[in-house]
């Protein structure tokens, strides 16, 4: 008979599900997505899987049923904010990941070695969810790069050419408020060949505020006081 640790373990490993407590299959992942995005955990009757790490068969965290899956996502959204705000290429991601990690398990009363939000069930994501967005919330958010105001937005059309127009599109990356964003890094990417400087590419954090000249790779405290300077039109009287 498994012990109490034991049936954990093989949980968050993906081998049992955390529902039926049955034996999972190691399929490939088209079972449940219109195309194969690598092998998954799966269990039939629960409509539950979890995906495992690129060319291994180690699970991300234990299986989830669509209102699992979704709880995770939220989880990771809200906190990765945390992480992802602080980035100004003064300190490594990988630092400040870690940082928000060792504060996630205070708060949870959690070794860090447990916090895996892979891991966890639904009502532990919803408190991921709370504690995030109470940190957070005092996080400015700064105007659009791509402003609603007609004078502003008819004037980037000259002055601004877009990716799409000039390379291919940045891999990993969305097309946002008229410039190819990248959630994952939570900045705006845009090429501007008619800015006075001889920069042409920019990186905008604006939850941080800061820019980053590509060519010169330096970065701007103001970043979008620099942009209005700049890079925009002035607005008509």
């Amino acid at each position: 008979m498994q012990t109490d640790e034991q049936l954990h373990e093989l949980i968050i490993t993906g081998k049992i599900c955390p529902y039926c407590l049955g034996k999972t299959e190691f399929v490939d992942s088209i079972k449940v997505y219109p195309r194969s995005l690598g092998m998954i955990y799966y269990c039939d009757p629960c409509a539950a899987w979890v995906s495992v790490h690129k060319g291994t068969d180690r699970a991300m965290g234990r299986l989830g049923n669509a209102k699992l899956r979704e709880w995770k996502k939220n989880a990771h959204a809200a906190f990765d904010t945390i992480w992802k705000s602080q980035l100004d290429g003064q300190q490594s991601k990988y630092v400040l990941r870690n940082a928000a990690y060792a504060w996630l398990a205070e708060k949870l009363g959690m070794h860090i070695s447990q916090v895996h939000i892979g891991y966890f069930d639904v009502e532990e994501c919803k408190k991921v969810v709370e504690y995030s967005l109470e940190r957070t919330k005092h996080i400015e958010k700064m105007p659009s790069v791509f402003p609603a105001d007609a004078n502003l937005k008819s004037g980037l059309a000259g002055k601004f050419k877009h990716f799409e127009r000039v390379l291919y599109p940045p891999l990993k990356t969305k097309f946002k408020d008229g410039f190819w964003y990248d959630p994952k890094k939570m900045c705006y990417t845009f090429y501007a060949p008619l800015a006075e400087s001889l920069e042409l590419y920019y990186d905008f954090y604006p939850a941080k505020n800061k820019l980053h000249l590509r060519r010169q790779n330096k970065w701007l405290p103001d970043g979008w006081a620099w942009i209005v300077q700049h890079l925009l039109p002035p607005a008509s009287p």
